[in-house]
């Protein structure tokens, strides 16, 4: 495994992980690596997000479709989705495709 940091943008191709189970109750979802045994949990949005992925929407439909639902700004969603990505990444459950 690289230790390489991929440059993370709303255009990264995304790959969820094989070894994810999860579970939602009341809006928030608790995600399990079944490799690694750790938990990792998401708020509302985090859990929208979440489905969004789970059906192939790529990460820029899914924060446009976000933000137009949300009242939030564009600079602090963008944000916040990026590092959703990466500490899903770092959890080991999700992955990004290299072009």
């Amino acid at each position: 495994m690289s230790n390489k940091s991929h440059e993370i943008t709303l255009d990264s191709q995304l790959q969820l992980s094989e070894k994810v189970l999860f579970t939602t109750v009341d809006q928030e979802t608790v995600l399990l690596n079944s490799q690694t045994g750790k938990y990792f949990g998401l708020d509302e949005i985090g859990t929208i997000f979440w489905g969004f992925l789970r059906n192939n929407i790529p990460p820029r439909q899914a924060y446009e479709m976000i933000l137009a639902e949300y009242e939030v700004s564009p600079e602090e969603l963008e944000k916040d989705t990026l590092e959703l990505v990466r500490q899903l990444e770092k959890h080991g459950l999700l992955e990004i495709i290299e072009a």
